[in-house]
């Protein structure tokens, strides 16, 4: 039996920002959909290019002492290793909120939170047949990853 592809979700594209940028962030239809208000002088998400069919997400509860929380992992890689990629990778050692586009037209998911910001991590690798930085982003929440229902420019009260 052979895999129907069409049927496969799979990533393509990741963004990220700093939990500073969304003016807020507030449930829109439950906890589990996002509505997020930004500052359009700001520039909210920014790309992330990784190798096409590289980026993998994971979720799983986990319990504890103090009830379940949720482990989250978005796993991709970017290729190549050069002096603009180390400067790219230090902007994302801050904290950060992770975007992650579908390719089914789902809604996108949100990583990370202002009091739980995703972190990120990499590990760079190289042979004689290519070179690369194995990257990811892991947040432990107390809800599963939202989705992000909508994103509007935020309208300060009068």
């Amino acid at each position: 039996m052979t895999k129907n592809t069409n049927l496969a979700i799979t990533i393509t594209k990741v963004f990220y920002t700093y939990p500073d940028v969304p003016v807020k962030i507030e449930n829109y239809l439950n906890r589990f959909h996002k509505k997020i208000f930004y500052d359009n002088s700001k520039t909210l998400w920014n790309e992330i290019t990784f190798t096409s069919g590289s980026a993998s997400f994971e979720e799983k509860p986990k319990t504890t002492d103090a009830g379940i929380i949720f482990e989250q992992k978005l796993k991709f890689t970017v290729p190549g290793e050069d002096d603009t990629n180390t400067a790219f990778f230090d902007q994302l050692l801050r904290p950060t909120l992770v975007k992650v586009l579908f390719n089914k037209g789902l809604y996108p998911k949100l990583i990370g939170c202002a009091e739980t910001p995703a972190r990120f991590e990499r590990v760079l690798k190289t042979s004689a047949k290519d070179s690369g930085s194995e990257c990811q982003f892991t947040c432990q929440a107390l809800d599963p990853a939202a989705w992000i229902y909508d994103e509007v420019v935020h309208v300060p009260d009068a």
